[in-house]
């Protein structure tokens, strides 16, 4: 258990991510959608402190709203600058047909099992496949939206970081267990 200090500044911490979350995403919106980048990719390795935003409003789905966000913010970006929106790119057809491929094949498994069609969100069958093509409607934001090698170099330094924080949280992890047997458990 943490001490009442400690837990006391973890929570203003997430609240202080939650809080500058809200704030990238507005930003992302008016057409700067690198930002939402910026602070949506570091995070997605960091499952353990994307659940403790879950107890925020939509904090179970922070992830997908500054996606959202970004996403508006690239079609508003390039329709400012009287831009195409998507570069054209044999990426961009792949990604389209692999996610109504992969979707009709959800179609075809709950008809084939007898079971309901995956229509809205509150199935976990179709959040689950929403969670898996959430990584192909990243790729083709930043791959859309990010085009100087500076902004490449900001968001691999950011990975980076974000692997680094990860792999620091296991070791620590590891390190607290006292026998070989119970840091067999560990994965990852």
């Amino acid at each position: 258990m943490e001490s009442g200090l400690g837990s006391i500044i973890n929570d203003i911490l997430v609240f202080a991510l939650y809080a500058s979350g809200v704030v990238v995403f507005l930003i992302s919106l008016c057409g700067k959608p690198k930002y939402g980048l910026y602070f949506l990719i570091p995070l997605i390795p960091l499952q353990n402190i994307l659940t403790k935003l879950q107890n925020f409003p939509l904090g179970k789905d922070f992830n997908d709203l500054i996606l959202i966000g970004s996403l508006i913010g690239w079609i508003v970006q390039n329709s400012s600058k009287n831009e195409p929106i998507c570069s054209k790119t044999t990426y961009n057809k792949i990604i389209f047909f692999y996610t109504i491929f992969t979707y009709f094949a959800l179609w075809r498994g709950s008809l084939f099992l007898g079971l309901p069609v995956p229509l809205f969100l509150s199935d976990p069958r179709l959040q689950a496949w929403k969670n898996y093509v959430l990584l192909l409607f990243i790729f083709l934001v930043v791959f859309n939206t990010l085009k100087s090698k500076k902004e490449l170099v900001i968001l691999t330094i950011l990975m980076c970081l974000s692997m680094a924080v990860m792999n620091r949280s296991t070791i620590s992890e590891i390190g607290m267990a006292t026998s070989w047997i119970s840091r067999s458990k560990f994965h990852g």
